[in-house]
């Protein structure tokens, strides 16, 4: 997805993630949005912008939120076994990253909106929401950052 800017210092931010195959108890897990941070400024220094599980999006530091852009917490749907275990791993901090234009921005505290380890309710599917913080350094070129990370549901 590629986005206009509409004045300097405006960012994009989209992350496209990758659920990972299936595994003992889940049969399938499909991904149903996108993590997408949305419109932001950075005021010249370092800082933060958050999107939680939640969906609720928020800014520390050196970073302003605009109006524009989608905000959303990524989003998937596991379906497995009735009363399956499942186990979902999230990215390690600073071990995923977006980027455009020669920035690289790292992304950290990654959020579900699920219990990490649990059993499926019956054979209802599970859908969960996955949020994270980017963090935002001086000088970015405005753009659309994007990058892929994945999301193990086991």
């Amino acid at each position: 997805m590629s986005s206009r800017i509409f004045f300097a210092g405006l960012f994009l931010f989209m992350v496209i993630l990758v659920p990972a195959l299936a595994r003992a108890g889940i049969n399938s897990v499909v991904k149903n949005n996108d993590l997408q941070f949305g419109s932001f400024v950075s005021l010249g220094s370092s800082g933060t912008v958050t999107v939680g599980a939640n969906g609720a999006r928020s800014a520390g530091g050196g970073v302003r939120i605009m109006t524009g852009g989608t905000v959303t917490a990524a989003s998937f749907t596991a379906i497995g076994s009735n009363h399956s275990k499942y186990t979902v791993v999230l990215p390690a901090n600073n071990t995923v990253f977006i980027s455009h234009g020669g920035y690289t921005l790292a992304l950290t505290n990654f959020s579900c909106s699920v219990p990490l380890t649990g059993n499926l309710s019956g054979k209802t599917p599970m859908t969960f929401t996955v949020g994270a913080t980017a963090t935002v350094v001086p000088g970015p070129v405005p753009g659309s950052y994007s990058g892929t990370f994945n999301v193990t549901v086991q």
